[in-house]
């Protein structure tokens, strides 16, 4: 699961890259809306939208660990 601004930054503007085709070949990826606007506005103040997006998606779902597509290099 990644939420929109992910998808956006990394799929959609992502180009040709090598993990962006794999990711769109493989079709696994969920996008979510993040539910909690206040605290990605909270996160602004100090990172990106796209990780302010994900902390805030990480939280909502509970989730163990985020993973960036730039670990797959």
């Amino acid at each position: 699961m990644i939420p929109e601004a992910v998808y956006k930054e990394c799929i959609v503007e992502g180009g040709n890259r090598e993990e962006v085709k794999f990711l769109k070949e493989t079709n696994w990826i969920e996008v979510k809306q993040i539910k909690d606007k206040k605290l990605i506005k909270l996160l602004e103040s100090h990172l990106d939208y796209g990780e302010s997006e994900a902390i805030a998606l990480a939280l909502e779902i509970d989730a163990d660990i985020i993973y960036g597509l730039w670990s797959m290099k």
